[in-house]
């Protein structure tokens, strides 16, 4: 699914990212690009799915050119360059426990839920503490229990 396409039928289901930036329109697009470039990368690494060129192209588009020259982005980049960095680590991590012991597994789930640090801090930027607070307690509704069954063997 190209970014157009995902932009159209997926971004605007992604009430989270809409609550954190506000009337921040920039804020909102550096949501909408990073999610897209990290649901492609996750399915491109888990197989899930075959992308093809222009998926891909999209990907390093948005990595490379539209993401560091968006306005958001760049006035506030020491703050949200931490969250990337912290972001792809515990990702990197979670792939790599997610086939380990139980306890690895669960925490490979707890890894993987730090990529969403970055609705919060996107919130406490544009709309201050008390929406980061609403942020974290809206997506604590998409907790799942699903987790339970990675441990099974």
């Amino acid at each position: 699914m190209t970014f157009a396409e995902w932009t159209e039928h997926t971004a605007p289901d992604m009430k989270g990212a809409h609550m954190a930036a506000g009337d921040n329109q920039d804020a909102l697009n550096y949501l909408l690009q990073i999610g897209y470039c990290c649901r492609i990368i996750d399915n491109v690494y888990d197989q899930d799915r075959r992308y093809d060129n222009q998926d891909l192209m999209d990907v390093f588009e948005l990595l490379v050119t539209r993401i560091p020259s968006n306005p958001f982005y760049q006035e506030n980049i020491k703050t949200l360059q931490p969250f990337q960095n912290l972001g792809w680590c515990a990702w990197q991590q979670a792939n790599h426990l997610c086939t380990g012991t139980p306890t690895e597994r669960i925490y490979a789930h707890v890894y993987r839920g730090l990529v969403g640090e970055l609705y919060p801090a996107v919130a406490l930027l544009t709309r201050g503490y008390d929406a980061m607070i609403e942020i974290r307690k809206f997506m604590e509704s998409y907790f799942r229990d699903s987790w339970q069954k990675s441990l099974e063997t």
